[in-house]
């Protein structure tokens, strides 16, 4: 992975099939090329009524792991007015693949009326929108009015006509993102047309005045997110002929605690960790360069156990677990890569989401 950095707040990354042009001056933005013709662009955050696109660059540093492989950096902008809210994000990428934790910092003293998480700005000529919603139901979208729910699809899928693709995924914590409710206002995910694309507005938060209640004080509230890509040629991962090793999803004895309603595993469960990875660990020792380990019948979706988000005092708290699936890929691909092997995850058939970018091979 190729990284130009330009001055103190311009970082480019481009690669053979994408690119990504980070840090407009004096804004925490960036343009992602998935294609030719599929483009993202990413809007300003703001808190109350000061917006990020008026925020002072605070720092920026960037990252790139000895193998090349992977890409991380570290932002901060401050807004100069009021209390000084800032804005902090932490990237990863690895190839076609962004991860994203954005903190959004408030003194106390600061009344909470408004959060925006910043708009998505997709262009580019855009022939199919599919959206999987936090019920697990993948469905296409039509109509100008795309989705305008209180809480957040757990994925967008934007196509462009050459087949390339756009994923905007609503990280693990999707009780984050809705928690307006608790705290005495709403939230609003909005997805439209527009004349030269399509805007995804995300409101975290709005106050609803009442009489003798105050707004709730500031506090970090941080969320998380995730954003994958794929060319026009893009294909499923093909079935190895001779895996070294196989762990069968849907067979594995995994545990009450560790499925979800459906009696499906859910990855952001600590169990299913370690399941996973005490499997990979007694396969280490036997491995030889060219290996496969095979993770089979793969399938992730919402759940609603507060216990596989460490909160189990909360009963139920809605995530999902497709970052969890792709954070344990990372780990296992950092043990395979000193034997020269590697692990393959084959969604299952019933699979939602087996086309999405984020799961496709590379």
């Amino acid at each position: 992975m190729e990284l130009t950095r330009s001055g103190s707040n311009l970082i480019t990354v481009d690669e053979k099939d994408w690119s990504l042009r980070f840090g407009e001056p004096g804004r925490d933005r960036f343009t992602l090329q998935c294609a030719e013709d599929l483009f993202l662009v990413t809007g300003c955050c703001s808190i109350n009524e000061l917006s990020e696109q008026s925020a002072l660059p605070s720092r920026l540093r960037p990252h790139v792991s000895e193998d090349g492989k992977e890409f991380s950096f570290d932002s901060k902008t401050v807004i100069p007015f009021g209390s000084e809210p800032s804005v902090a994000r932490k990237y990863k990428m690895t190839d076609h693949v962004m991860h994203l934790t954005t903190d959004l910092i408030m003194r106390t003293s600061l009344g909470m009326t408004e959060l925006n998480a910043g708009d998505f700005h997709i262009r580019g000529k855009i022939a199919k929108v599919l959206i999987f919603g936090s019920d697990g139901i993948l469905r296409e979208a039509e109509g100008n009015i795309l989705y305008e729910e209180s809480v957040p699809p757990l994925s967008v899928i934007f196509q462009s006509e050459s087949g390339a693709m756009l994923e905007l995924s609503t990280g693990e914590d999707v009780w984050r993102w809705s928690a307006a409710e608790r705290l005495g206002g709403t939230s609003c995910f909005r997805i439209v047309k527009e004349e030269i694309g399509i805007r995804y507005t995300r409101e975290l938060f709005h106050w609803i005045p009442q009489k003798d209640v105050q707004p709730p004080p500031g506090r970090v509230w941080r969320y998380n997110s995730l954003i994958a890509w794929s060319g026009a040629k893009a294909s499923r991962s093909r079935r190895p002929s001779k895996p070294k090793a196989v762990l069968d999803c849907s067979t594995t004895d995994w545990g009450k605690g560790c499925c979800k309603e459906s009696g499906e595993v859910c990855f952001a469960a600590n169990g299913t960790v370690n399941i996973l990875k005490k499997w990979l660990r007694s396969n280490l020792a036997d491995l030889e360069k060219g290996d496969v380990l095979l993770l089979d019948n793969v399938s992730v979706g919402p759940c609603l156990s507060a216990a596989h988000q460490d909160r189990p005092g909360k009963k139920e708290l809605l995530h999902w677990d497709l970052n969890a699936l792709l954070e344990f890929k990372r780990w296992a691909e950092k043990q395979l890569d000193r034997f020269g092997a590697s692990l393959k995850i084959i969604p299952a058939k019933n699979c939602p989401v087996r086309d999405f970018p984020s799961l496709l091979a590379r």
